[in-house]
């Protein structure tokens, strides 16, 4: 039995809606199937239900659009998350529309959600529908950009139909892969005995609105009314708001109407099954004038029922829907719904044989509950997701760029500044003060431009002195490829020029920059030991390859036109590879300014790791020679992670690295980098890795790569000739004494001291592991004893702000001494 939540806006028949009645009719067939089922229902209604396995959360605030959906989305994420630690959930899935999936996604491993499978079901993104009638989402950019967002995070998207499957595909660039198919539950009517209308009756069932084509129907209907006398059309559903009109849909469509035919348009509120039932056999046909549909249920609840339909030629109907299952498939016009309208009214024997074709054959909408989800997105592919996400939707929240004569003359004001009153300005301004002039001046992006200034000139003066004289052989070569980057390239050679070390040189290579500015910029640079090469574009590898290829130093450093090296990059990453003659680079950590400030830590370099993910910060100082041994970048990786191919050739080529452990590398976040894009497709991009390289990722090659860099555990032990069965293991002989000492030698997830006087089954390891690995709050388990054999994580013995839970497990087995979490700290680590 699995636990199913279900998370959405409308539950039927509290909030009624299309989906709400689709997941009101999934919920009851899967505890039919004996699963355990739960709802987050999110409403700022006041629900009055004693089932519990309905959890009602309301949006914090929701005053205003945009904060409306975000606040709507984060409270369904909170209620999820709550639900998740009260009761485990094995799946989730969330409607797409109002973008109410977007805060779970993006703050899954926030919110401990990050194992648990998340789908998006496809019922009818905001985007959709308003292009549909013809509109722009002019109000609603914040939905759209958070559904579309969604969509790409999900581990599955959920579609009703093959052809709509395609659509989404194609319209959201989804991988084939992750867009499942999801047949809605469609209900039996009670059966009616059918008796042919006395004169044509049309019905259309469905909340009127512009996106249902109900004022389309009424335009379509009107020559079917004159030119049969006793003819009818009947609306069943719920008014609907006309965004067009500005009015009630009613009221609208009633003005559309010629007044001598308005009696013969009748309007019916919702009806319960039976009375729809019995409207429905009275009818010549079943209508659905839609411009926009995911499924519609009515449509097929009307087959089962034996009414003949009218559908448009929409991905919706697409492979359910002609005339050998009793329907008339219209071209979506007005006039063509009229000639299909006429085809009915004028030809009993075609009404005839369309009401005894068989409805289509619908697969079992619990098929997709009933297989394993088992592709869960990893961990880095969520977080480079979320993070261009977020940038993204932000950027609709709050657009830098208004054209307003206001806007611009604050912009300027702000940008001429100076740095003390900046300063001053954003202490005293109130919040919302605060918020719209970020908005229009960018102003947190002045005081760093006047600061690039002042660098710039106390260089340009250094210039002047002769300070930067060619050397002809620099020590280092800094390769800086620039696409379009010519307002940070400043920063980027700024930091090159200030550093402690004194033989450099900086190649510039234009990658065809096509932004009418970087051109230009970059012409009017002409400081000595600077070159400027421009080129068509190739792509960042290619621009890569082209500047290392004409540099003249020993040593080369790639860095990104809008980044920087701190002052002493230059220095001691050059001292490391001196001291290391086999490594083929150097690399450090980083630290990120700009949008985000923080210090990336790399995972420590790691031959193993480096198969399965990029540890390395890309800035890194090579060894020329080394990289014409293996050819440089492979210019055919345009998409990135051509640096995670690099050090992987490198790394099988025999070459080692050296780390520099300090953020020598200053990384700008702004926007969505190429680096989070990269990052957003990490398992595209490991699969891609393993095809080109498949004499590195060859079976046998990674097991004897995990045998030996990473193994599951290091048994540190003064037995002799200690064993245990299984593999997959690191034996350090060492007395108990001398942990400290080898302590770097420590290759495993986990880490155990066996005393050589223990009597246990060495067995007991593995099984104190598995608990490990299963439990990732957990820093140790140990066995029962009074004194236990104690396995740790290695990462929890040596940073104090690791997991630090002791996990007791029933297996037999005692030790003299056991490892302690935070027993032989590094520094670093924090």
């Amino acid at each position: 039995m699995s636990h199913f939540a279900f998370v959405t806006t409308e539950y039927s028949p509290i909030v009624d809606g299309g989906a709400g009645h689709l997941v009101a009719s999934l919920v009851a067939e899967l505890r039919g199937a004996s699963h355990d089922v739960s709802v987050v229902l999110v409403t700022s209604d006041t629900v009055d239900s004693s089932d519990a396995s309905l959890h009602v959360v309301s949006p914090i605030d929701a005053a205003g659009w945009a904060i409306g959906f975000m606040a709507a989305s984060k409270a369904a994420a909170e209620g999820v998350s709550a639900l998740h630690r009260t009761r485990p959930i094995d799946r989730i899935e969330v409607q797409d529309f109002d973008g109410l999936a977007f805060w779970l996604l993006t703050h899954r491993g926030d919110l401990g959600l990050d194992d648990v499978p998340i789908t998006v079901r496809f019922h009818g993104p905001v985007d959709l529908q308003i292009e549909a009638m013809g509109g722009t989402t002019h109000g609603l950019e914040v939905a759209a950009q958070m559904e579309r967002e969604s969509f790409a995070m999900a581990d599955a998207t959920i579609a009703p139909s093959d052809a709509v499957r395609l659509l989404i595909i194609e319209r959201y660039g989804l991988e084939p892969g992750r867009v499942r198919i999801g047949t809605p539950l469609v209900q039996d009517l009670p059966q009616r005995a059918l008796q042919p209308p006395d004169a044509p009756r049309f019905t259309v069932i469905g909340r009127l609105s512009e996106v249902k084509g109900s004022h389309d129907m009424v335009a379509a209907s009107i020559p079917i009314l004159r030119e049969f006398p006793d003819s009818r059309v009947v609306f069943i559903g719920r008014d609907g708001w006309s965004v067009t009109a500005n009015r009630s849909m009613r009221e609208w469509l009633t003005g559309q109407t010629p007044r001598d035919l308005r009696d013969r348009f009748e309007f019916t509120d919702p009806l319960d099954a039976q009375e729809l039932a019995e409207a429905i056999a009275g009818s010549t046909a079943v209508v659905a004038p839609s411009r926009f549909e995911s499924f519609n249920l009515a449509v097929h609840e009307s087959r089962r029922l034996g009414v003949p339909v009218i559908v448009p030629n929409l991905p919706a109907f697409s492979g359910f829907f002609d005339e050998s299952a009793g329907a008339i498939v219209y071209d979506g016009s007005r006039e063509g719904l009229t000639v299909a309208m006429r085809r009915l009214a004028v030809e009993p024997d075609l009404v005839q044989r369309l009401t005894t074709a068989p409805p289509p054959r619908l697969v079992d909408p619990l098929d997709v509950y009933r297989s394993e989800l088992s592709d869960v997105r990893h961990r880095r592919s969520q977080g480079g997701l979320a993070t261009a996400a977020l940038a993204r939707v932000e950027s609709v929240r709050f657009p830098l760029e208004d054209p307003s004569r206001f806007s611009r003359l604050l912009r300027r004001v702000i940008g001429s500044l100076p740095g003390p009153l900046l300063e001053v300005a954003r202490r005293v301004l109130p919040a919302k003060a605060k918020q719209k002039v970020r908005a229009v001046s960018d102003w947190d992006h002045a005081q760093e431009r006047l600061r690039t200034a002042s660098r710039w000139d106390a260089v340009a003066r250094r210039v002047a002195r002769g300070d930067f004289r060619d050397t002809g052989s620099p020590r280092v070569s800094v390769v800086i490829p620039c696409y379009n980057h010519g307002e940070y390239v400043k920063d980027a050679i700024l930091s090159v020029f200030e550093q402690t070390m004194e033989s450099f040189e900086v190649v510039i290579v234009d990658d065809g920059s096509d932004d009418g500015a970087t051109p230009g910029i970059l012409d009017a640079l002409t400081w000595p030991r600077l070159r400027v090469i421009h080129q068509e574009n190739v792509g960042l590898p290619g621009a890569r390859n082209r500047g290392i290829g004409i540099a003249r130093g020993e040593y080369v450093v790639m860095l990104d036109a809008d980044d920087e090296l701190a002052p002493t990059y230059l220095e001691r990453m050059a001292s490391a590879l001196d001291a290391d003659e086999g490594a083929a680079f150097a690399h450090c950590w980083a630290e990120l300014f700009g949008d985000l400030q923080a210090v990336w830590v790399t995972r420590p370099y790691n031959r193993y790791q480096l198969l399965l993910s990029n540890s390395v910060v890309g800035c890194v100082m090579l060894r020329k020679g080394a990289w014409a041994s293996v050819g440089g970048y492979d210019e055919t990786m345009v998409d990135g992670n051509e640096d995670w191919d690099l050090w992987i050739r490198l790394m099988h080529a025999g070459f080692g690295a050296v780390e520099v452990r300090a953020p020598l590398f200053r990384y700008r976040k702004h926007g969505v980098s190429m680096s989070v894009e990269s990052e957003s497709r990490y398992e595209s991009a490991l699969a891609s890795l393993s095809r080109r390289l498949p004499h590195i990722y060859g079976t046998e090659a990674v097991r004897t790569l995990k045998e030996s860099d990473y193994p599951l555990v290091t048994v540190i032990t003064d037995a002799q000739d200690f064993r245990v069965p299984g593999g997959d293991v690191q034996v350090i002989s060492a007395s108990y004494d001398e942990l400290h000492g080898v302590f770097p030698e420590v290759r495993g997830r986990c880490v155990v001291w066996w005393p050589a006087e223990s009597t246990a089954d060495t067995a007991v390891i593995l099984g104190l592991c598995d608990v490990l690995e299963a439990d990732r709050d957990a820093g140790a388990a140990e066995t029962v004893s009074d004194a236990p054999i104690r396995v740790v994580r290695t990462w929890s013995v040596r940073d104090s702000a690791g997991p630090a839970a002791v996990r007791t497990v029933e297996l037999p087995g005692s030790g003299e001494r056991r490892l302690e979490c935070s027993q032989v700290p590094d520094s670093d680590w924090s």
